[in-house]
């Protein structure tokens, strides 16, 4: 009978070391809080940045799509110094050199997105007044070779004292400027815009004929621009009318 009595014994320990503890593989088993998804664990390409504010167009014709890539599909453009609302989202196009994407709000309420190289974010658009030189930094020592025109379009980054950090049209000039250089007056942004656009990079008889038929087809806005532009138109054609007569003389002369 005692062996029998050990045998029995013996299966119910064996049994009892093999079936596992309920209450410690519960306590093992993550909650379905504590589960994480790979799809969770993968950083999205899309970021948040804070809440809305506005960003200012600082080149001519950018595309304004639905999804953020190359392919998206085209809504709109905005043109050079439009202001639109960026809402704080940001995407990275890892399949196309990682472009960065801002998505943005025009006035009209179209919501797309637009690629950032052509976006200046908390930007405040103006124009300049009359010759300005650059310098590197917020001081007289730092003076560049460069300058921006009387008439080109600039956008405000920052701000020290009498100095601006500015950023012209494409991006091709940057640094700071003095302050006094500086019109934030809508009429005179607004001249300063179209005459870019109007003038392009023209220059000698091309310019003065540009800036002619600009000025006949123009609507007089108030600007104090408007002065600047017949001071150059006057220059021209003073310029190419001396030019002429010397012509003239050397003509008769050979007669």
């Amino acid at each position: 009978m005692k062996p029998i009595l050990y045998f029995v014994m013996l299966v119910v320990f064996a049994f009892s070391a093999c079936t596992p503890n309920k209450r410690n593989a519960n306590e093992n088993k993550p909650s379905e809080g504590d589960v994480t998804s790979k799809e969770d664990n993968t950083e999205s390409e899309t970021s948040q940045t804070g809440g809305t504010t506005s960003a200012v167009a600082i080149i001519d014709g950018m595309s304004i799509r639905k999804e953020p890539t190359k392919a998206g599909k085209w809504l709109t453009n905005i043109s050079l110094g439009e202001t639109v609302e960026f809402t704080g989202n940001r995407h990275i196009d890892s399949a196309d050199k990682n472009r960065e994407y801002l998505e943005v709000v025009l006035l009209d309420g179209t919501q797309g997105w637009c690629m950032s190289w052509g976006l200046i974010v908390d930007g405040q658009i103006a124009a300049i007044l009359s010759d300005a030189s650059i310098y590197k930094r917020p001081s007289e020592l730092t003076k560049t070779d460069k300058a921006f025109k009387t008439m080109d379009m600039v956008v405000i980054s920052n701000s020290k004292e009498d100095w601006l950090e500015v950023v012209g049209k494409r991006k091709t000039l940057k640094g700071w400027i003095m302050k006094r250089h500086i019109s934030l007056e809508p009429n005179d942004v607004t001249f300063a815009i179209l005459v870019g656009k109007a003038l392009g990079k023209s220059k000698g008889k091309e310019r003065l004929d540009k800036i002619t038929a600009f000025l006949l087809d123009m609507d007089d806005n108030g600007s104090v621009l408007l002065g600047a532009l017949i001071e150059e138109q006057d220059e021209l054609e003073s310029q190419f009318s001396s030019t002429n007569t010397e012509e003239s003389a050397d003509t008769l002369g050979s007669l």
